[in-house]
């Protein structure tokens, strides 16, 4: 529940979200966010959620939730009116009493979020799951998965694709960027 803003040089303490969850994806600006997916805790596989929140530099409103409740998934987005959440850990093996939402494919699962609501999007090649995403809803570029450490997709806004290679083999971290000039840490 705790959020910071940051002005290119110093952290500072802004208002909370309204939903505690860890292993979230977000996409926007800090004057245009969105926050969304996560898991409850407290136990250890704890519970999906599709919990989405936007922000507008000051506070935080509870929107329409995600399709499907997930968590250990990537975001990208360039405000919090346009962003794209894809993939997941797959409720379906490890926790299915958790998620009555999860589905078989729900790791390459894709959605959508014009401002308002949540859809569906095309479906990822493979798994992807605790990796990092950059760029917009049209020109997205995924990377760093558990499933794949190595291998880079692309995203037009319609269907994935198999991009760049040479990714270090390692997973998680961080990202940002556009889909031709990204950066993963």
């Amino acid at each position: 529940e705790r959020a910071e803003e940051y002005n290119g040089s110093t952290w500072s303490e802004a208002n909370d979200n309204n939903t505690q969850r860890t292993t979230v994806a977000a996409a926007g600006t800090v004057n245009s966010a969105v926050f969304f997916g996560g898991m409850i805790p407290p136990t250890w596989y704890g519970v999906s959620s599709g919990a989405t929140e936007t922000y507008n530099g000051t506070n935080w409103s509870e929107v329409n939730d995600m399709i499907i409740p997930r968590r250990s998934h990537a975001g990208a987005g360039l405000s919090g009116d346009a962003a794209i959440a894809m993939g997941s850990y797959n409720d379906t093996t490890y926790n299915p009493s958790g998620n009555p939402s999860a589905t078989p494919t729900m790791d390459c699962a894709t959605e959508e979020w014009n401002g308002t609501n949540w859809s569906a999007g095309g479906q990822m090649t493979a798994p992807f799951t605790s990796g990092n995403m950059a760029g917009s809803v049209n020109s997205a570029v995924a990377f760093a998965s558990i499933n794949n450490r190595t291998t880079s997709y692309h995203y037009d806004g319609t269907s994935w694709s198999e991009g760049g290679s040479g990714h270090q083999n390692k997973y998680g971290g961080g990202g940002g960027g556009t889909q031709n000039d990204a950066i993963s840490f």
